[in-house]
């Protein structure tokens, strides 16, 4: 069977509860710009809950996560810069594995700027 008619109707689904949920609990909901916040206090609650029992372990989380997020910037930069340099300079091994262009999303690309070699 289609798979499409299966996301289609768990999409249906889906709205149809988020829209009963909101409606029945419509005094928690604040409208704020072109967003809608459903405001708990149970959430804030835990928050502090955990802040303040894992003050210590957390600020030193926060260090190793910030160095590990500089990290792995630099190492999707670097994957970026190769892949471009690939799709640039070897010409024969993007139409021989047929990856897929930088802009998948775009897929006229080639056609704007004569590039025969991208898939």
């Amino acid at each position: 069977m289609n798979f499409i008619i299966y996301d289609i109707s768990l999409l249906i689904l889906f709205v149809i509860f988020i829209s009963i949920f909101l409606y029945r609990k419509k005094k928690n909901l604040k409208k704020e710009g072109l967003l809608f916040l459903y405001k708990t206090s149970w959430g804030i609650k835990l928050i502090n809950s955990v802040g303040n029992k894992y003050k210590r372990t957390l600020k030193t989380l926060s260090y190793v996560s910030i160095g590990l997020g500089y990290s792995l910037m630099a190492g999707m930069i670097y994957l970026f810069g190769k892949i471009v340099w690939i799709y640039i300079f070897n010409q024969d091994v993007v139409r021989a594995i047929k990856i897929p262009p930088i802009m998948p999303l775009i897929p006229y690309l080639p056609q704007v700027f004569k590039l025969s070699f991208l898939p």
